[in-house]
């Protein structure tokens, strides 16, 4: 079997970036996951009310979270084909609608 672990010298500024890229987008991908399991735990049909109370969502925000998160949640865990405008349109609407609180 060949060798597929790459070593990084973290002391460099870029070297560190990349590492952390790898640990941003593999903490990404679990708690997309988690969130959309516990989600689907407090949505009762077309009842986002217990999911709002959860999260903290304002009333009537739960739908527009779900769809977005599983979105999210489709791109990073999901053998899904997403066309780049559409896969990019999905991202910057959950981080200017959810992001920098």
């Amino acid at each position: 079997m060949a060798q597929d672990y790459i070593v990084v010298n973290r002391s460099k500024q870029p070297g560190n970036q990349l590492v952390r890229l790898a640990s941003i987008l593999t903490e990404a991908r679990a708690i997309a996951e988690n969130i959309v399991n516990i989600g689907g735990h407090t949505i009762a049909g077309a009842d986002h009310t217990q999911m709002e109370s959860v999260f903290g969502l304002v009333a009537g925000d739960g739908c527009d979270v779900v769809g977005m998160v599983v979105d999210i949640n489709n791109m990073l865990n999901k053998n899904t084909t997403v066309a780049g405008a559409d896969r990019l349109a999905q991202i910057e609407e959950f981080t200017g609608r959810l992001g920098l609180q």
